[in-house]
């Protein structure tokens, strides 16, 4: 299963990142996609899971929830927008946005993913996503820097 994995479009949908997703299977979205266009958009390419985030405010976001678990490749996974939002989440893989920041770490048998922001520049920080490969409860991790 290969996987694009973004957050913080905040109403953009750069076509570089277009691009990119549509050499996967799924797209996984950490919330602040902005405005219910992005949300249509991302799932007219690839099937979609996403989660709210701060700045979902449409009520069209309502329906989406702020943590969402499950399984793939069968690694449990929590995705989220706020990082602290997953700190009792019990998974193998924990993946949040908010930060605007990538972050791929490894704490005892827990993997934190933030892909950072593929949407609107924050400060001096790199636009960035990821592509996740899962594969027999392995994971591969691939970090795409946007601004290049």
């Amino acid at each position: 299963m290969r996987i694009g994995l973004i957050s913080d479009t905040h109403n953009v949908l750069r076509p570089q990142v277009i691009e990119l997703l549509k050499t996967c299977d799924e797209i996984w979205h950490a919330g602040d996609f902005c405005e219910p266009e992005i949300w249509e958009a991302l799932n007219a390419l690839k099937p979609l899971r996403g989660v709210q985030g701060n700045n979902d405010e449409d009520p069209f976001f309502e329906r989406l929830p702020t943590v969402s678990e499950f399984v793939c490749g069968g690694l449990q996974i929590a995705l989220a927008h706020n990082r602290r939002s997953l700190d009792c989440m019990r998974a193998d893989l924990k993946i949040f946005g908010h930060s605007h920041q990538l972050c791929d770490e490894q704490l005892n048998t827990v993997r934190w993913l933030n892909p950072g922001s593929c949407g609107r520049k924050r400060f001096n920080l790199e636009l960035t996503m990821m592509i996740l490969t899962i594969q027999d409860q392995k994971l591969q991790v691939e970090r795409i820097d946007l601004s290049r």
